[in-house]
């Protein structure tokens, strides 16, 4: 009954209690979240909403295959809106309930290759994107001979390097650029 009266007053108050996100797919592989919608720009069908106090986000995930899944998540620590891997680009956001309606085109920052242990990259290289990398580098670290791809804070020159003496990092500061391949 207790809880009942605080679903009611935040009802009535207009609170909202939790995080409310679209929660879809458009691949018939999983019947009750279906919706033929689901991978449209501007989603907005209030039928497929998740809600719950352990939800931190919204996210929406676009499939190479094509098909898309929208949906809350718990573990979202806000450090990147962006992610790309082979198999999916996946966006974040939290500014608002029933934020993830879009399709990911406006993720915000520069993209860069993010791997370790990678000394050259291709179409399978996975990506980041995000609104505080102002560069992109390309790392050999000496000790281990390992290339490291990411992107950095720091806005510096295109193809500026600093040697710190057990590290080379190389800057460049457009999308997909740290293609570098630097040899020890």
């Amino acid at each position: 009954m207790k809880a009942l009266l605080i679903i009611l007053v935040a009802s009535i108050s207009g609170v909202v209690l939790d995080p409310r996100c679209y929660h879809c797919q458009d691949e018939r592989w999983n019947w009750w979240e279906y919706d033929e919608e689901c991978g449209k720009d501007g989603y907005n069908n209030h039928l497929h909403v998740s809600e719950g106090e352990m939800f931190t986000s919204c996210r929406t995930r676009i499939y190479a295959s094509g098909y898309v899944h929208r949906g809350a998540i718990a573990e979202w620590d806000g450090s990147t809106y962006c992610y790309n891997t082979t198999e999916y680009t996946e966006c974040y956001c939290d500014s608002d309930v029933l934020c993830n309606t879009d399709l990911c085109q406006n993720c915000p920052g520069l993209k860069c290759y993010t791997c370790s242990d990678c000394p050259e990259v291709d179409g399978s290289t996975q990506f980041s994107i995000r609104p505080d990398h102002h560069s992109c580098t390309t790392t050999l670290d000496y000790i281990t001979g390992t290339i490291i791809r990411g992107g950095s804070a720091k806005t510096q020159e295109d193809d500026d390097c600093v040697d710190d003496g057990t590290q080379l990092t190389c800057f460049c500061s457009g999308d997909l650029c740290n293609n570098l391949i630097l040899n020890h």
